[in-house]
């Protein structure tokens, strides 16, 4: 494995946070189709799980195709939100490090101090977790975009995303019916490897 900087891995733990985050939006799939952002993943990496991500999003185009976006949309809906009560890839911390899957764990408070120490919270306060798996990608990409905040970068990947992130990715994979979320399940499982062995 090459030698990948900071800004390299926050610039793709950022877009896989907002990608996990933002319900799907037509205008943010086209500007990652615009902008071509999988054909150039900045990680040279002989990591499997980073190759097939790059085979599975190299030709994303998502361009006025209704049908495509509309089963983006679906699977979106039926991996992270749920259709009649199931989830396949439930998208907070707490249901896969506490002692039962249920959220609103001691995770979700940690997550809640750790962005309250650099002056953030999350959107939706007391409204939804603060341990959503793309709020907490995106406060890491954050921590690791600036110099002085890379040894609490380090923390903060241990403490909320080592530990549960490659089982959250798995179930995406298992689950996804589309390249886009297959793919983008493989680069987080891919990426979260190669930062923890860099």
């Amino acid at each position: 494995m090459m030698a990948v900087n900071e800004s390299s891995y926050s610039a793709v733990f950022g877009l896989l946070g907002k990608i996990l985050y933002k319900y799907p939006d037509k205008a943010f799939y086209k500007e990652i189709d615009d902008e071509k952002l999988f054909d150039d993943i900045p990680l040279e990496s002989s990591n499997e799980n980073i190759k097939t991500a790059e085979k599975l999003l190299h030709n994303f185009h998502i361009d006025n195709d209704k049908e495509k976006y509309d089963k983006i949309v679906s699977d979106y809906q039926d991996l992270f939100v749920g259709v009649n009560g199931v989830v396949k890839a439930p998208v907070w911390e707490s249901i896969y490090t506490s002692c039962e899957p249920i959220m609103f764990q001691r995770s979700t408070l940690d997550a809640r101090q750790w962005y309250a120490r650099f002056g953030l919270k999350v959107e939706k306060l007391y409204n939804e977790p603060d341990d959503h798996a793309g709020q907490l990608l995106m406060f890491f990409a954050y921590l690791l975009s600036n110099e002085e905040t890379k040894n609490e970068a380090e923390e903060f990947f241990k403490s909320h995303i080592a530990n549960w992130i490659n089982e959250f990715a798995d179930n995406i994979i298992k689950g996804a019916e589309t390249d886009f979320f297959k793919g983008t399940a493989y680069l987080l499982k891919g990426t979260t490897e190669d930062y923890s062995q860099k």
